[in-house]
Formats: structure tokens, C-alpha cells, sequence
């Protein structure tokens, strides 16, 4: 393992498209900005089975338990012995865009003080 520390774009940007396999094996992420990144440059992946990943990357990823060596080991056997094939990731990069993702908080939240009978000035 390399620890990079700050890295620019660019490498970012070189470092998913040459990787093999991404590996992101957290035990409670709140939201998985690696993972659309990852996706974005079709590097294949392995993540742990947790909710999130599940909701945002459905079938575009190999799900682990984070704390099974075993299930982790054979999950990158068999990723490394497939060609490198990203997974299409188009309509799941169109849905959690930046703009996207704060439409629909705002959205929510108008609804919500609405259903309360809340009176907001935006």
C-alpha cells in the first residue's frame, strides 16, 4: 500500500483510470463520494455491503463484508482474473449529480415545513 497524501485532479483522475480494482472497504460511510468517483472512470470495484453502497451503486460493484479477510481475498481473486470492465454507470452519475443532490434536499425540506404548517422566506 502507497499513501499518496494530497494528490491534484489529474492524478486522481490517472490513478482511477490505470487501477485494477478499487477496493472501499469502510464500515459506515455516510455517503460513497469515492465510489461515484471511482464510477465515473468505470474502474471496477469492491466495496462493503452496507446500505448506502447498495442504494447507490446497485449491481456496479462486488460487495464484501468489511471485516471478512476471507470473503475480501476471494472477492479480488476473482475481479483480478476478469478482464478490467467498469460497470455502466451513466444513470446513476446523472441522478447524483451536485445539483441534483440539492434539488432534492431542498425539496424535501419546503415539503416537510410545508406539512408543518411552517412559514419559510427564501
Amino acid at each position: 500500500m502507497v499513501f499518496l497524501g494530497q494528490i491534484s485532479d489529474s492524478e486522481l483522475k490517472w490513478l482511477y483510470e490505470r487501477a485494477r480494482v478499487f477496493l472501499f472497504l469502510t464500515l459506515d460511510e455516510g455517503f460513497g463520494m469515492p465510489v461515484l468517483e471511482s464510477l465515473s472512470f468505470a474502474t471496477p470495484m469492491i466495496v462493503s455491503d452496507i446500505p448506502v453502497f447498495r442504494e447507490i451503486l446497485g449491481r456496479s460493484a462486488t460487495y464484501v463484508d468489511p471485516l471478512d479477510g476471507l470473503a475480501i481475498s476471494q472477492a479480488l481473486k476473482r475481479e483480478l482474473a476478469q478482464p478490467r470492465v467498469g460497470a455502466s454507470a451513466s444513470h446513476v452519475l446523472d441522478y447524483f449529480t451536485w445539483d441534483a443532490a440539492v434539488d432534492r434536499m431542498r425539496n424535501t425540506i419546503l415539503k416537510d415545513l410545508n406539512e408543518s404548517n411552517i412559514t419559510v422566506r427564501v
